[in-house]
């Protein structure tokens, strides 16, 4: 498994795995060795590569039409998910489980049927029990942000068909992104992944009394100040749009650096 996960960094060499069912083997796997945590991180980190659609970028957004090969090891009651996710439940105390499985989480949610069976077989919830479980490891809070951008853009035929049910969902995933925010406010990388979660929680109109309850926009605002990657600043100024939040740009005369300041739509 290690020496395949080396070779799966090639997409040339992924593709041949895939076309050789590879895919069905990890997953064998996965549950043969539920208990050994180091082999399951090793396995779920060939998942990682797996799952990422041929000729996809890491970490892009969803997009319905995708096309992903091994679909069939992916999904079913012994399928690829449900043995990612019985690997996070059983080694919840393992950050490098919970932060591997995470990962594979980011692109086995890139396809649509995959995804839907994430959500039915409550993946979410399982990345927000990984975030409480370790909140102070980086890693973990990187990639479980990086699994939720996708995760949390409604989808036809989803779990939480109840509206209570999906609030209730939602209000926990601002919760647990509003703390990584906070514990790991110079991580650019996962400061970018939590804009980028609030930026599609408020494309839901339903979602933004809450966001603006749960005190967003301050967080949004020191990202945007603090960090100059475009994307923290594309998803942050966007965010802050939606919830009624204009930015007045604002030049300092002593070095010449950008300041945001938050001024409600109305006044």
């Amino acid at each position: 498994l290690e020496t395949l996960a080396e070779r799966l960094h090639c997409e040339r060499a992924r593709k041949a795995a895939l076309e050789a069912r590879v895919t069905a083997q990890v997953v064998a796997a996965l549950w043969a060795f539920l208990p050994a945590a180091e082999l399951q991180v090793v396995a779920l980190h060939c998942v990682v590569f797996l799952a990422r659609p041929i000729g996809g970028a890491e970490g892009m957004v969803f997009h319905r039409g995708m096309a992903s090969q091994g679909l069939d090891a992916f999904l079913g009651k012994r399928g690829g998910i449900a043995a990612v996710l019985a690997s996070m439940r059983a080694h919840g105390s393992v950050d490098s489980v919970q932060a591997m499985g995470c990962w594979s989480l980011v692109n086995l949610a890139l396809n649509h049927q995959q995804k839907l069976e994430l959500l039915k077989l409550r993946g979410l919830d399982r990345v927000l029990d990984a975030m409480e479980s370790h909140p102070r490891v980086l890693e973990v809070q990187f990639r479980a942000l990086f699994a939720l951008i996708n995760l949390v853009i409604p989808e036809a035929g989803a779990l939480y068909e109840d509206d209570l049910d999906l609030k209730a969902a939602n209000k926990r995933v601002v919760r647990y992104v509003l703390g990584a925010m906070a514990a790991f406010p110079d991580s650019e990388k996962l400061v970018r992944c939590g804009c980028l979660v609030l930026h599609n929680l408020s494309l839901d109109d339903g979602n933004v009394p809450h966001l603006l309850a749960a005190g967003v926009s301050l967080p949004l605002q020191r990202a945007a100040r603090h960090h100059k990657d475009a994307d923290v600043q594309r998803s942050a100024v966007s965010t802050l749009r939606r919830l009624g939040i204009v930015l007045h740009l604002r030049r300092d005369g002593d070095d010449d650096a950008a300041e945001l300041v938050a001024a409600d739509a109305a006044g």
